[in-house]
């Protein structure tokens, strides 16, 4: 068995699982993989191979060796994080942001619990965003509208308040700026490790397109080398 081992000041945390496999750099699809938050998984494509271990070492060092099926070792190249979970955070609870932002817009809502719990429901039953195709010059009317919806369904009765349309305007540009969120502390050190051994390191993400603006914020953009969304491919993973 080869053990993968990373450390980046001698942290790694469990937001960092190991989950699939992208080839955009340029780079075939047996030299990349990606992390994103939770656990341990096979990785996604036409490979023989399985994960076997993550442990971290106690030298800040970037380490990589993936068992194959027939024992063989493979060097890797590239690793892509996912955004949310992986990378970064809400700053505060969904359902606290709504309500103050609500309140300023004159919206009756309900308690910041109960939207928490809505939010929850309706992110985890609706379907993704669909996009024309990749590059799509409406991709972003397409998720706006999306984001409407889902608003509009946490939000209950309270959508067909006359304050709703801006209170969702601002809650819309609200989570597209960094502000609105929290960068993980071990992510930019981890980054860093991986540049520093020579990996190539991009971000796959099913976020929207101010995902963009957000990662600017965080100062993550300058600190990776490329950025994949839904909007550019058409398709929301894992497909």
């Amino acid at each position: 068995m080869t053990v993968r081992s990373f450390s980046a000041s001698g942290v790694l945390r469990w937001r960092l699982g190991i989950v699939g496999i992208l080839a955009s750099a340029g780079i075939p699809s047996s030299q990349a993989f990606s992390f994103a938050g939770g656990q341990l998984r096979r990785p996604l494509g036409p490979l023989t191979r399985t994960a076997r271990a993550l442990c971290v070492p106690p030298a800040a060092r970037v380490h990589c060796g993936l068992s194959k099926m027939d024992g063989q070792k493979e060097e890797l190249k590239a690793v892509l994080f996912d955004s949310t979970g992986t990378l970064m955070g809400l700053a505060e609870k969904p359902g606290a942001t709504y309500s103050r932002i609500a309140k300023s817009h004159g919206v009756a809502c309900p308690a910041p619990t109960e939207l928490d719990a809505r939010f929850r429901e309706v992110i985890g039953s609706k379907d993704p965003v669909v996009y024309a195709g990749a590059g799509s010059a409406d991709a972003e009317a397409r998720e706006l509208a999306w984001w409407r919806e889902v608003v509009g369904s946490v939000f209950g009765d309270a959508a067909s308040d006359p304050g709703f349309d801006g209170c969702f305007a601002e809650l819309f540009t609200h989570y597209g700026r960094g502000e609105a969120w929290t960068l993980y502390p071990e992510a930019l050190a981890t980054i860093a490790a991986l540049k520093r051994a020579g990996w190539t390191v991009g971000v796959l993400s099913n976020f929207d397109s101010r995902l963009e603006g957000i990662l600017a914020d965080l100062e993550i953009t300058q600190e990776t080398d490329f950025l994949v969304l839904p909007r550019d491919t058409g398709v929301i993973k894992p497909q």
